[in-house]
């Protein structure tokens, strides 16, 4: 998460015999290795639902089992509706074309410039070792395909674009004029999804959006994660060098991120400080590059009213710090290390 003044910023939690960050404990749940350490604080995936249904002629895979891939980054999340496939839900992942923005956000507030990956690692966890990784970038028609499953996708706070931009903006189309927004687009069939829950004391609002409201992001949500319901996903509709299905067998740890290009996959996860009151994740602002704004009564452009004293477009901001982070301290690297928020379309 980009801040005004400090770049990326992190969180502590308190253990015995120490500090964890709040990434350290969802890579030491994730590992395993930890099981009452965080009974009253933790980072950690949210219960989801139970196996989905297997394919016809595949044996359906328990919930420990099936392959889980994370999800990371300036990305919208956008449910279709249950008509679009009478056997399963699906969810279109839409990360921003960046590096069209010449370093500036819709507003004119200054940008860093993300690229979409795919990448994998022996382990969700400390000490885990980087395998490989494809780029993304330019991909628009890729297909994540799991078991079927009609359970809604449960995002958590994750915010919510439809209500925060009501009646100032609509979504760009997949297609025409507007298609040079969009990067890369993967459409993610079945499965199941639930958040990354940070619950730690900080708390984070949407610094007041365009319709007047301030959603509060409490428990925070970083990330998701996508269960497959069996233990591969098939990925269709690829360029060549990308794997057409992922495993648990050869792939352990998957995360797909649409993250800093200054942090590529062997390095997403470098030290940071940790959040302190105030901090903005200026990158959530590459949202709005997928979307139009609606003139106002008056014919202006209603993203150039300034909504605050220093943010014009809402991003979300830390409005309450656990006290007992310490500001000189650093975490430790670890593989799960989200650095800027997402948002969802319907969720």
């Amino acid at each position: 998460m980009n801040t005004p003044d400090r770049g990326m910023s992190d969180a502590f939690v308190q253990r015995e015999g120490g500090l964890w960050t709040r990434r350290e404990v969802v890579t030491a749940m994730g590992a395993g290795i930890v099981a009452t350490a965080c009974a009253k604080t933790e980072d950690r995936p949210a219960p989801s639902d139970s196996a989905a249904p297997a394919v016809a002629g595949v044996a359906a895979q328990s919930a420990d089992d099936a392959l889980k891939i994370r999800f990371y980054g300036a990305s919208l999340y956008m449910v279709l509706p249950r008509n679009t496939d009478p056997n399963t839900r699906i969810v279109r992942v839409l990360m921003p074309r960046t590096q069209s923005a010449r370093g500036f956000h819709p507003d004119t507030t200054c940008a860093v410039s993300h690229s979409p990956y795919l990448a994998i690692y022996s382990k969700h966890g400390q000490g885990a070792a980087f395998l490989r990784s494809h780029e993304l970038q330019g991909r628009e028609g890729l297909t994540l395909t799991g078991a079927d499953s009609l359970a809604n996708p449960d995002f958590g706070t994750l915010p919510d674009m439809k209500k925060t931009l009501s009646g100032t903006a609509q979504l760009r189309p997949d297609s025409g004029p507007g298609a040079f927004q969009l990067t890369t687009g993967i459409k993610v069939v079945g499965g199941t999804w639930s958040p990354i829950v940070v619950s730690n004391g900080t708390r984070w609002r949407i610094a007041k959006s365009l319709n007047g409201s301030a959603p509060e992001l409490t428990p925070l949500v970083p990330g998701l994660e996508w269960s497959a319901g069996r233990t591969y996903a098939d990925l269709g509709g690829t360029a060549s060098g990308l794997p057409g299905r992922i495993s648990t067998s050869d792939s352990p740890a998957v995360v797909i991120g649409h993250l800093p290009t200054s942090h590529p996959p062997a390095h997403w996860y470098d030290k940071l400080p940790p959040n302190q009151r105030g901090d903005a994740d200026i990158d959530f602002k590459w949202l709005y590059t997928l979307f139009m704004p609606r003139a106002g009564a008056n014919g202006n452009n209603p993203w150039l009213d300034e909504l605050e004293l220093d943010i014009l477009l809402p991003a979300p901001r830390c409005v309450e710090a656990e006290s007992t982070s310490p500001a000189s301290q650093e975490r430790a690297t670890t593989v799960d290390s989200p650095t800027c928020f997402g948002g969802c379309w319907g969720c």
